[in-house]
């Protein structure tokens, strides 16, 4: 079925021509590195060559030396000597961006589709075609797979491939608050920012099938979050913030725990300085607190 699509998109002026991805690391269980590997393989075996970029640190000693054994000399590789957060270590490969012409994403447990990025370049060139040919408004920012939600639900960071000068904006605009990137749900600031930016449109496309594969276990972040209750809290609270939740509602999700407005700034002191940066990062919101 794929391939009926390719054959029937092929015909375009304009083709997406450099093409990478970049993944972000942190190896923190066992077997992490075997899911990384296998992250790597379907990138390594896609249908259009794309450039892997991985930038990775390691919770001790001992995963460094797993990888330094597996890994694998035809991927880019930015080693950290220091644990870094998901958004931070896509700032460390920001600068090897420039010459392309569209960047994908893959979280270093998941998989593409053989023909992922071959089918999403196609479709991408399409639509930029179809701009430059009827001059419409706005800069083409990229393309969205449309998998579980809708683009103005904020899709996964991971559905998007976006030229490197929107990923720069994003990056910009956090130049003066990048510790608020350092966060276990950092990628829900860039998934609001790719939402809600101005100047910028997407295509878009719901394959029959899925061409992203997200995996959830027992380790992901998402499965081990309520193992420790004040970091729930804590991650609830901002992450219902960077979604533009009001206080009533953050309450609400937390009520079990009977905490009240006063301690809010007990788990997340830095609060009030999310609320004011998120009208800095985002656009088409009111910019009133």
């Amino acid at each position: 079925m794929y391939y009926l699509y390719l054959k029937f998109f092929k015909i375009v002026l304009i083709m997406v021509q450099n093409v990478c991805v970049l993944i972000p690391s942190h190896i923190c269980y066992e077997n992490q590195i075997t899911l990384l590997k296998k992250t790597i393989n379907s990138l390594k075996i896609q249908t259009k060559q794309v450039d892997i970029l991985l930038s990775i640190s390691f919770e001790n000693e001992e995963y460094r030396k797993d990888f330094d054994i597996d890994k694998d000399d035809s991927v880019f590789t930015f080693i950290s000597e220091c644990r870094r957060y998901q958004m931070d270590h896509l700032f460390q490969l920001l600068h090897l961006t420039d010459n392309y012409d569209l960047v994908f994403f893959c979280d270093d447990d998941d998989t593409f589709e053989p023909e992922r990025v071959e089918m999403i370049s196609i479709l991408y060139s399409n639509c930029l075609e179809n701009k430059i040919r009827n001059k419409t408004p706005g800069t083409l920012g990229g393309f969205i797979e449309i998998i579980d939600i809708e683009p103005q639900d904020a899709p996964e960071y991971w559905c998007y491939a976006i030229t490197p000068t929107l990923l720069k904006e994003f990056f910009h605009r956090f130049e003066q608050n990048f510790d608020l990137l350092n966060y276990d749900y950092g990628d829900m600031y860039f998934r609001n920012f790719l939402r809600l930016v101005n100047g910028f449109t997407y295509c878009s496309y719901r394959f029959e099938k899925p061409l992203y594969h997200h995996l959830i276990h027992e380790n992901s972040i998402c499965a081990k979050k309520l193992y420790n209750t004040e970091r729930y809290i804590r991650n609830v609270i901002i992450l219902m913030t960077i979604c533009m939740y009001n206080i009533e509602q953050i309450l609400d999700k937390i009520k079990v725990f009977n905490i009240t407005e006063e301690q809010l700034k007990d788990f997340v002191p830095e609060l009030n300085k999310i609320k004011d940066f998120i009208l800095v990062l985002y656009d088409k919101i009111p910019k009133t607190k």
